[in-house]
């Protein structure tokens, strides 16, 4: 389960870089560095992620050793996917979903 929750989680952290651009913007990288704030705070929940998986097996019900590599790669892979689906979905015209 402690995977699964990590998938999650480090899912939600690559939508927070999607979500910035709503009108169908295709580089969600633009303008990222403009606000300080945004970098800190996804910085610290990045950081966060990483100290609950690794650090805090009993405390927060976590594997007891943390993840393997394996595990954490394949969370980034998918977390990956979720701005492929976006740069994808970008090209739908809204008529096809208004």
């Amino acid at each position: 389960m402690t995977n699964v929750f990590n998938v999650f989680v480090v899912m939600q952290i690559f939508n927070m870089i999607n979500v910035r651009k709503v009108n169908d913007e295709k580089n969600i990288f633009d303008g990222i560095l403009n606000n300080p704030y945004y970098i800190i705070i996804w910085i610290i929940i990045v950081g966060g992620q990483v100290i609950i998986i690794e650090l805090t097996g009993e405390t927060f019900k976590v594997s007891k050793y943390g993840l393997h590599i394996y595990h954490w790669i394949i969370a980034v892979i998918l977390g990956l996917c979720t701005w492929v689906i976006r740069f994808f979905l970008t090209f739908v015209p809204i008529t096809w979903c208004p």
